[in-house]
């Protein structure tokens, strides 16, 4: 990376090594009946590197992640029902021997979920769930051990009037064993004209999010007197598309979100980060796409692309922050956003070309500081063999290939030019009998 001097310099104490296995199950009982399952394992060790403006560092992470889930899917004759359940075990040690720091946590949580679809008519559906969650945290910064339960039911329909108009309705409520959150409501519609090549949309809800754990235990910083985040959100957008020989989608959306108690980590007197509850926060913008998309027999070329306009700022304060960030950008949180991707594929062979572009971030909630506009660009080639049942793949990425000096979080310096490559197996097995 680049220095403040303007010189080139090696990032210290940066290694990471990281291995992990996925696998997922599929097996089909009979036409309607088909049970799935999955396990994700990884394990990472990794040294953390110094700030831009301290000389060395001798802290490291190790995290290890276990996920688990099985799901059940039913057709019945007029409706069908979808049965989840989870299981997360997630640990992470933090280590600092200048600090005499030694940090293990771990969190436990089990999730499950429940949902049938009723099909009254081919133009009427109807749904209706549940789901609960429980979380454990065994953390030193908890000060006490954490148990904390979530129970959430919800409801929905979905109506054709005709075959270019679609409404939408839905509904949700949260439940823990200290606060009910009100009903969520949502409705949204959606209007197909021109012979299907354009279709308008439009979408308004109401928000409701409970502090998370670290939110309002984490030593030092955590807030138990934080208040659930609320308010409504509104868009509305249109989409042109083409599906003929070739595939071609453009759409464009304005959004606008007015939430209550917006919840945000911002720096403290005493040197750390705390989380608050900001006032009033107005977020609305413009987000476009496109999508571009040739089909020849072996050969496929895909391109597209996506701009978005942002504008979060604080509205209303409350005395912690002062009015000085009234009308102000939230920190880290970009005006102007765009991706672009392309990629070539002939047979099993592929070329990905992926550049992004960040704007300009503000690190202090008056704007009086901020952290510049950088882009980097990711180069990928892949090619799959296919043997009968079974397949692998192998891949090499250039990561940031032209080597541009950038911080996403102040003073954080990113790596320039590196390279990753590996080894991708899927093995499959088919039952004669399904």
């Amino acid at each position: 990376f680049i220095n403040f001097y303007d010189q080139e310099q090696k990032q210290q104490h940066a290694n990471l090594n990281n291995i992990g296995v996925m696998q997922n199950f599929y097996y089909r009982f009979n036409n309607s009946t088909v049970i799935s399952s999955g396990i994700w394992y990884q394990v990472t060790d990794r040294d953390l590197p110094p700030l831009m403006t301290v000389p060395e560092s001798t802290a490291e992470q190790k995290d290890s992640v276990l996920r688990t889930y099985i799901e059940l899917k039913k057709m019945l004759k007029k409706s069908s029902l979808n049965i989840r359940a989870a299981y997360f075990d997630e640990y992470e040690l933090y280590i600092d021997p200048s600090y005499k720091i030694y940090a293990p946590y771990k969190t436990i949580s089990y999730k499950t979920e429940a949902e049938q679809r009723f099909f009254i008519t081919d133009k009427l559906i109807v749904n209706a769930g549940g789901s609960f969650n429980h979380y454990k945290s065994d953390v030193k910064e908890y000060v006490n051990h954490i148990s904390v339960n979530y129970l959430a039911a919800f409801a929905g329909v979905r109506y054709e009037f005709k075959k270019d108009f679609l409404l939408t309705i839905d509904a949700r409520q949260d439940f823990t064993e200290n606060q009910n959150s009100p009903i969520a409501p949502c409705a949204g519609i959606e209007k197909m004209m021109l012979r299907n090549l354009i279709t308008l949309k439009a979408k308004g809800g109401k928000n409701f999010n409970l502090p998370a754990l670290n939110d309002l235990y984490w030593v030092p910083g955590g807030n138990k007197d934080l208040k659930p985040e609320t308010g409504w959100s509104y868009e509305g957008g249109i989409v042109f598309h083409i599906a003929e020989k070739n595939s071609f989608i453009i759409e464009a959306t304005y959004f606008s979100t007015m939430i209550s108690d917006w919840i945000q980590w911002q720096p403290g007197v005493y040197g750390y980060y705390a989380p608050v509850n900001l006032k009033k926060v107005h977020a609305r913008g413009i987000e476009t796409a496109f999508q571009y998309r040739v089909n020849r027999k072996k050969i496929n070329f895909y391109f597209s692309g996506n701009y978005s306009f942002t504008k979060s700022t604080n509205e209303q304060s409350y005395q912690v922050l002062g009015e000085e960030t009234i009308g102000k950008q939230l920190i880290y949180i970009p005006e102007h956003v765009a991706h672009l991707d392309i990629k070539f594929s002939f047979k099993n062979f592929s070329l990905t070309y992926m550049h992004s572009f960040i704007g300009l971030r503000y690190t202090t909630s008056d704007n009086n500081l901020s952290l510049p506009f950088y882009n980097y660009a990711n180069f990928a080639i892949e090619k799959n063999f296919n043997l009968k049942k079974n397949s692998f793949g192998i891949f090499i990425k250039i990561n940031n290939i032209f080597d541009e000096t950038y911080q996403v979080i102040a003073y954080r310096a990113m790596p320039g030019r590196n390279y990753t490559a590996g080894i991708s197996i899927n093995l499959n097995y088919k039952n004669k009998q399904s």
